[in-house]
């Protein structure tokens, strides 16, 4: 699962054991590519999260990863759902980061998955920006 919330960016994936390669079904990896997006989520629930240690991984694919149960999670999740106050999310997630890469990025994805809903170059939108 890909989250983009106004702290950051997060993939969560079930944790395998790596000699099995069995799944673990409770338990979970929120992993960030910025330890600034898992220390913003770690203080916007840190009755979730703050028991958990940020691990640094610089050389996979994901930079920062947080093990949590996966019932943390969902707790989580719910809580990011219920803090939608913002009309705007790409505007929000500046409000709370300021300018910079997370946002330039979600501007890129923005358009990127704007293709899938209209296939035709930005000057073909059936809207004027």
């Amino acid at each position: 699962m890909w989250v983009m919330c106004p702290v950051g960016f997060f993939s969560v994936v079930a944790v395998r054991d790596k000699q099995t390669g069995v799944i673990d079904p409770a338990t979970v990896i929120v992993r960030a590519r910025d330890r600034k997006h898992l220390e913003a989520l770690q203080r916007q629930f840190p009755e979730q999260l703050s028991g958990a240690e940020i691990v640094e991984t610089p050389h996979r694919d994901y930079a920062c990863r947080l093990v949590v149960p996966k019932a943390a999670w969902v707790s989580v999740a719910a809580g990011l759902a219920e803090s939608v106050v913002y009309h705007n999310f790409k505007s929000e997630a500046e409000r709370v980061n300021g300018p910079g890469p997370y946002v330039d990025a979600l501007h890129r994805v923005w358009a990127v998955m704007l293709q899938l809903q209209f296939p035709v170059s930005r000057g073909d939108l059936p809207w004027k920006e």
